[in-house]
């Protein structure tokens, strides 16, 4: 049975989110154009690419086009990314969908039919601003209530649910699913936002409050695909029960983690010297302070668990914990922002904003396989979504099926678009001068799997995904990193089963 989680007795904290005010990097870096990697200009894809699913239907009549949509949406495959975090800002035109006006029940199956529509004041918020438009909904935002399902026409986002405070940064009165703290938004965007997700054709589904009740709500969800949590305890310590993630993963949903969440790897002010505590000046988190083994959010085997690079060098940031099962970008990513609308950054940079972290790993890495099962559910024409038997993500007819690869036999399941995104992450050789751009990390080295994996996930190694899922390229051999991984994985099992 699942313990119950109280916040009054074991809080959590975010994993690694960097702050709003940005510190200065020491020393200075190179401009982003630069980097091994940087997302100013939509790294994942075209910034002027609005999502859209039924062109084909807008030269009806008005009268006619609502009814063509519904079957479009019928006919065509989704997937979908639930995160447990702070809560999401969906007045951010990062989220936007405007032909998204149907009951998400019309076209996932198994979604809740009694979902509640929020519609959020766009109009508003597009001319006035954020603050605008949270006062003009301010009526529909204090009726909602906690462990109510409600969805947002216009957007991407199918479902939004509380199971508690999302945090507050003081300037703005907690209401439920809405973001006050600016994390959940962060979250969101990296992986499935249409300017800077991984996957911007995504479904979003985001559950309020950071613990186990929140997990446990999306685990049981078998209409969602993947969750992604970028969150622990406080205190480091191995408390609560795995059994939900273990259930939903064995049922074929993906469950990812920031690697190692806890007091000791998120951005703290302070440091301990030997004279006593002192204001941190870099804000650079304790080295390898937790293990990822022993930490149930991170630790079982079934999770994807995700460690953090430099996008400006490509190297593993220092600050997270480890063993992880893969990586991805961890500092000066850039995200939608929780108190704005816009896409363009402002001065205050609240429109968008640097977010980074395992925090913004984790959810990267999610946005990635959502890509991977979203391609295989379109190839093999799979409309029905969610998991099935035998953990399978994606089922198709043979005769649809590439001749080879993984979808050969008509069939995707979780552990083969896992492996297919792991194996094609690598590595990021260290360059002597670029490793002086970004202070915190570790240089590559032979043995890089003890630290990231099996490396990279980023927008090279998707693309050679994509090719390894519908067999134009084998998938690469990575007998280090597997030794690794295996070993890591049978020391998890003794702990966890």
């Amino acid at each position: 049975m699942r313990r119950a989680f109280f916040f009054s007795l074991v809080l959590t904290v975010l994993a690694g989110a960097l702050p709003l005010g940005a510190h200065a990097q020491v020393p200075p870096t190179p401009p982003r154009d630069q980097w091994f990697a940087y997302n100013d200009d939509s790294h994942w894809g075209n910034s002027k690419t609005h999502v859209r699913v039924d062109k084909s239907c807008l030269g009806l009549p008005k009268s006619k086009q609502l009814a063509c949509s519904m079957d479009v949406f019928r006919k065509k495959p989704f997937v979908v990314v639930a995160f447990t975090d702070t809560g999401i800002n969906p007045y951010h035109q990062d989220f936007r969908a405007p032909e998204f006006v149907h009951h998400p029940s019309k076209y996932i199956e198994g979604y809740p039919k009694e979902a509640k529509a929020f519609r959020p004041a766009f109009g508003v918020a597009d001319k006035r601003g954020y603050d605008a438009a949270r006062k003009a909904d301010e009526a529909k935002w204090v009726r909602v209530v906690g462990r109510e399902l409600h969805w947002f026409p216009g957007t991407r986002i199918i479902g939004g649910i509380s199971y508690g405070s999302g945090d507050t940064n003081g300037e703005y009165s907690e209401r439920k699913i809405l973001d006050d703290q600016g994390h959940g938004s962060g979250v969101s965007s990296v992986a499935a936002g249409q300017f800077f997700g991984a996957n911007p054709n995504a479904l979003i589904v985001m559950v309020e409050s950071l613990g186990e009740g929140s997990l446990g709500w999306a685990n049981d969800q078998e209409w969602i695909d993947i969750v992604s949590n970028s969150w622990g305890n406080l205190a480091n310590l191995p408390l609560g029960d795995p059994a939900s993630t273990k259930t939903a993963t064995d049922r074929g949903q993906t469950v990812v983690f920031s690697a190692g969440n806890g007091a000791t790897n998120t951005n703290s002010s302070t440091i301990f010297p030997p004279d006593g505590p002192v204001e941190d000046p870099c804000k650079c988190k304790t080295p390898d302070s937790d293990n990822s083994m022993t930490d149930p959010w991170s630790g079982p085997s079934w999770l994807l668990t995700i460690g953090a690079v430099s996008p400006i060098n490509g190297q593993d940031h220092w600050w997270h914990s480890y063993p992880v099962d893969v990586s991805s970008f961890g500092s000066k990513w850039r995200a939608a922002g929780a108190f704005g609308v816009k896409i363009k950054p402002d001065e205050d940079n609240v429109e968008t904003r640097d977010f980074g972290g395992t925090s913004c790993a984790a959810p990267t890495t999610a946005g990635v396989l959502s890509r991977i099962i979203l391609e295989a559910r379109e190839i093999l024409g799979d409309t029905h979504g969610g998991q099935r038997k035998d953990q399978a993500v994606a089922v198709g007819p043979k005769s649809r099926a590439p001749k080879d690869g993984p979808l050969s036999d008509g069939v995707l399941t979780r552990l083969e678009a896992e492996d297919i995104v792991m194996k094609t992450a690598f590595p990021t050789p260290a360059d002597p001068e670029k490793i002086t751009w970004d202070y915190a990390v570790r240089p590559t080295t032979p043995a890089y799997f003890v630290h990231q994996g099996y490396g990279v996930v980023y927008k090279e190694s998707l693309a050679l995904a994509l090719k390894v899922l519908v067999g134009k390229e084998p998938l690469p051999d990575r007998a280090d990193s597997d030794a690794w991984i295996q070993a890591t994985d049978a020391a998890r099992d003794a702990i966890w089963n």
